[in-house]
């Protein structure tokens, strides 16, 4: 399902993201009985239709999802390269990382790219 936005009158908060309070003008309604002033008046169901909210929902949700697993996917890689450029510099100079200096973990970095790339 296509959904467009341009021209939904979002509400949006100061910095310009989306921020819906309420799902529908009957539920600002209500809101309001109870003195409870939402910011802005407009409701989710009141700028799209239920099947775009679900669909909203969807990819919302396999976007988190996705976001999860390459984050995930991203520090194990990055874990895996350290590992390996504390192994050089054990290797090399015959230190722990935590002893290292600067110019040693650069050049056990330099090492561990040349292996990578050859």
């Amino acid at each position: 399902m296509k959904i467009q936005l341009k021209g939904r009158g979002i509400p949006r908060n100061a910095q310009g993201d989306p921020k819906f309070n309420h799902l529908s003008s009957a539920q600002y309604e209500i809101m309001r009985h109870y003195n409870v002033e939402p910011d802005n008046p407009p409701g989710i169901l009141d700028i799209f239709t239920t099947d775009e909210v679900v669909e909203l929902v969807n990819r919302a949700i396999y976007q988190l999802e996705y976001q999860h697993t390459a984050h995930k996917r991203r520090g194990q890689e990055q874990r895996d390269r350290e590992k390996k450029i504390k192994e050089k510099v054990k290797q090399l100079y015959h230190v722990s990382w935590m002893k290292a200096t600067p110019e040693q973990i650069q050049r056990a970095t330099e090492e561990v790219g040349k292996e990578t790339e050859g």
